[in-house]
C-alpha cells in the first residue's frame, strides 16, 4: 500500500514522513499509561497500553519504508490488539484475579487464521479492514450498549463520600461512558480522515490527514481504555483511579 503523502520529499531515508512520525504519538501513549498504571490496575490493561507501542512501533516502519514486510507489522498488530480489548469488555464484569482462558484459547486461533489470511491471502487490503473493522465495532457496540451506568448504593455512597475522586460533568455513574464516548467520538473523527485521505487524495495532500488519522485513533483507543479501567474499577468496589495527564482527565477533574 502506498498512501497520499508524497514519498522520501524530506529525506531519502523515510517515505512518508508525516505519517511515520505521527505512528510515535502511539508509541508514546502506550508506554506512558502502561508506566502510570502499573500498580494501580490489573494485567489485562498492561497488554492494552503495551499493545498501543507495538502498533506504532510498526504503523513507523511502515510507513517509513513502504515494505510490504512492513505493513504486516502494521496490519496485524492491530487485529493482535483488538483481541485484547474484546477480552477486557468481555471480562467486565468477573471476579478479580479471574482467568477466561477459554477466551484466550480462543482469540488465539482466531489470530492464527488471520494472519494466516491476511499474510498469504489479502491483495488488496480488504480481508484486513474486514477483521480490523468487525473488532473494533464489536468493542464500541459492546461498550455503549452493555455497559449501564452502575447505580447502586455503594456507588453513590463512594461517589458522594470521595469528592476528590470525580468532579465536574463526570460526577456520577455515567462516567465511564464519558470516556468511551469521548473516545468513539475522536476515533470516529480520525477515522473520517482516513477516509478522506484514501478518497480524495488530490484534494487533500497538503493536510496531512492520514497523520491526523494515527492521533485520532490513538487518542480514541487511549480514552476509551481509560473508561475500561474506570468501569473495572467501579465493579470491584475500588476507587476509581485514572493516572497521568490527559485530555479527559483534565476535563473529568479526576484526581492523578
Amino acid at each position: 500500500m502506498d498512501w497520499c503523502e508524497p514519498n522520501y520529499v524530506y529525506t531519502k531515508y523515510v517515505a512518508e514522513i508525516w505519517n511515520s512520525f505521527s505512528s510515535f504519538t502511539m508509541i508514546f501513549s502506550g508506554l506512558y499509561g502502561a508506566w502510570v498504571h502499573r500498580k494501580t490496575t490489573e494485567r489485562r490493561f498492561m497488554f492494552a497500553f503495551l499493545a498501543f507501542a507495538v502498533v506504532g512501533t510498526g504503523s513507523a516502519l511502515f510507513h517509513g519504508t513502504l515494505l510490504r514486510s512492513m505493513q504486516l507489522l502494521d496490519e496485524l498488530p492491530m487485529v493482535w490488539c483488538n483481541t485484547v480489548f474484546i477480552y477486557i469488555v468481555i471480562t467486565m464484569n468477573d471476579p478479580p484475579r479471574h482467568t477466561r482462558w477459554n477466551l484466550i484459547i480462543a482469540g488465539f486461533v482466531s489470530n492464527v487464521v488471520v494472519t494466516y489470511c491476511v499474510v498469504f491471502l489479502d491483495e488488496s487490503q480488504d480481508l484486513f479492514l474486514v477483521a480490523y473493522g468487525s473488532g473494533v465495532i464489536f468493542v464500541i457496540l459492546f461498550s455503549l450498549l452493555y455497559f449501564k451506568p452502575v447505580d447502586d448504593d455503594w456507588t453513590r455512597k463512594a461517589m458522594s463520600t470521595d469528592p476528590e475522586s470525580i468532579l465536574g460533568v463526570c460526577s456520577d455513574t455515567h462516567a465511564h461512558l464519558v470516556f468511551v464516548e469521548m473516545g468513539v467520538i475522536m476515533y470516529g473523527t480520525g477515522f473520517a480522515l482516513w477516509l478522506a485521505d484514501r478518497n480524495f487524495c488530490p484534494y487533500v495532500r497538503s493536510l496531512q490527514f492520514h497523520s491526523l488519522w494515527h492521533v485520532g485513533a490513538d487518542l480514541g483507543t487511549y480514552t476509551a481504555v481509560l473508561g475500561w479501567i474506570y468501569r473495572r474499577h467501579v465493579m470491584l468496589r475500588r476507587k476509581p483511579s485514572i493516572r497521568g495527564n490527559n485530555l479527559m482527565t483534565r476535563w473529568c477533574d479526576v484526581a492523578v
